[in-house]
């Protein structure tokens, strides 16, 4: 994942043109298509900006900074919506099985002090 797509996709759901969000991030509208085409990182003084402009930027900040790709990133697909809808099944049902085979645990305890030994460390 690169982060030039992030912020792409960040200016887009702003609905502002890149200058006036430029002038608003105190960097030149150059370095904001420099980072889109990710040959430059996001401006330093624009980064905390960037960051609030929508939950995008927020991404595109934190992946910058992290690399996380998988916690930040987005998933750029080119595929009929059938086939999203039946990876979403599939995962949900791994994801279900995989719930299903922890064992189930009742607390009814209050407070801390009232968990013994098997409640914690089980047997």
């Amino acid at each position: 994942m690169h982060v030039g797509d992030t912020i792409k996709l960040a200016v887009d759901y702003s609905q502002q043109p890149v200058k006036a969000l430029a002038r608003e991030f105190r960097c030149s509208d150059d370095a904001i298509y420099l980072a889109i085409k990710d040959k430059r990182p996001i401006p330093t003084q624009a980064r905390e900006k960037v960051a609030r402009l929508n939950m995008v930027g927020m991404m595109a900040a934190t992946l910058e900074a992290t690399g996380f790709s998988k916690l930040f990133g987005y998933l750029r697909v080119d595929r009929h919506i059938y086939s999203l809808i039946h990876r979403v099944y599939k995962e949900d049902r791994e994801a279900d099985e995989a719930l299903r085979r922890l064992p189930e645990l009742l607390l009814d305890k209050e407070r801390p002090d009232d968990l013994s030994p098997e409640d914690i460390y089980g047997n």
